[in-house]
């Protein structure tokens, strides 16, 4: 008779089998859930809530949306659709944090309004879902509700005149200013903008002719706050509007600058306008003989300005005399010329010229008119003038 062998399961593999099992039936139940939204960088975060509007550039740079989560998981699925564009993105990630762009890469959906939804999945590859959320949320360029607004010139076109000419321009009323915050007139000059003053009111005095422009500027004066935009740093004369602007835009400071301006040009004015000889020919006579000339009523006289009657002689135009009437006495024969002179008798403005130069016998209208052309001065000078022969 054989013997009967009986099967005995050894103790260390029960032990194994029952912790088998019991860590299986603990994983099949554990499955973690979705705790929120949030826009990180690895480094600093800002939650996002269903329905909020952000600033990019109030966000971490280069960040990513991060997916929150509570317990345990093994994937996350993003499906994100641009809602202005209807563009949908779809990802999904194996490897915590869960983010989108995947790998932890830095938003590039730019801004606009969406729509996300994140599944959570016990294990890899979106495999057995745990937990699902869907908010939306609105990408704006800025916060900052500094806004310049607009302006308008009274004038955008103004004669010059003496000492100083006043250009101004009119808010067309669309200018935002926040709390805390102040706002500016700048003006500058040519089509570089060089700022050459600032004012509480829209508008200046200049001195010369030229391009100028009237600008707002919207800004955070307050040293202690991130926004301040520090105008010690303006030199009159040299640093430009563009300037201004870049490191507004560089620091990303709220502030508000309107570049276009309200455009304004003063011109010189002044014009001498023309002369006619009463008679082109007259005979010499004892002791003189008096020769005129008719203005054409074509002459403009800036404010602040003087004109003069200037009489030449020969062909050089050798400066003889002035006068306040185009009449002159002379005691020879010969060739004269009747001209007319619009100029700025102020010594304190730029535009002055200084008629102590003229030395009557020798200096030449041509001499004048090289003044005048060399140093910029605001001036005309009725060259052709009135031609009279004696």
């Amino acid at each position: 008779m054989k013997t009967k062998l009986s099967f005995q399961t050894p103790k260390f593999l029960l032990s194994l089998l029952l912790i088998f099992f019991t860590t299986l039936s603990y994983s099949q139940s554990s499955c973690g859930e979705i705790a929120g939204f949030e826009f990180s960088n690895g480094t600093s975060s800002i939650s996002v809530a269903n329905g909020e509007t952000v600033a990019i550039d109030e966000l971490p740079s280069d960040f990513y949306l991060n997916l929150l989560i509570n317990g345990k998981s093994g994937s996350a699925k993003y499906i994100i659709e641009n809602l202005d564009t209807g563009e949908i993105h779809r990802i999904t990630e194996n490897v915590l944090p869960y983010t989108f762009p995947a790998g932890n890469r830095s938003w590039n959906l730019g801004v606009g309004s969406f729509k996300i939804k994140a599944n959570l999945y016990k294990y890899n590859f979106g495999i057995k879902k745990c937990d699902s959320n869907t908010i939306t949320f609105t990408v704006i360029e800025s916060n900052c509700a500094a806004d310049a607004g607009t302006l308008k010139a009274v004038e955008s076109t103004v004669a010059l005149g003496s000492p100083t000419t006043m250009i101004s321009a009119e808010p067309d009323g669309n200018m935002t200013v926040p709390a805390g915050y102040s706002y500016i007139y700048v003006l500058t000059s040519g089509e570089d903008l060089v700022i050459e003053q600032v004012s509480d009111m829209p508008k200046f005095d200049v001195l010369e002719a030229g391009l100028y422009t009237i600008h707002t500027l919207v800004y955070d004066g307050n040293a202690d706050s991130p926004n301040f935009l520090d105008l010690s740093i303006v030199e009159f004369g040299t640093t430009t509007g563009g300037a201004v602007l870049g490191i507004v835009t560089e620091a990303g400071i709220c502030a508000s600058l309107d570049v276009a301006g309200a455009p304004i040009t003063v011109e010189c004015a002044a014009d001498a306008g023309t002369l006619k000889a009463v008679e082109s020919t007259v005979a010499l006579g004892s002791p003189t003989t008096m020769i005129s000339a008719e203005p054409d009523g074509n002459m403009t006289v800036p404010a602040g300005y003087s004109y003069i009657y200037v009489l030449t002689s020969g062909e050089d135009l050798v400066i003889e005399q002035v006068s306040d009437m185009p009449k002159f006495d002379v005691v020879e024969a010969g060739l004269y010329t009747i001209h007319t002179l619009v100029y700025d008798g102020n010594a304190d403005s730029p535009n002055f010229l200084d008629l102590s130069i003229v030395e009557f016998g020798t200096t030449t209208g041509g001499a004048v008119l090289g003044i005048v052309t060399e140093a910029g001065i605001c001036a005309s000078l009725d060259v052709a003038g009135a031609p009279i022969t004696v």
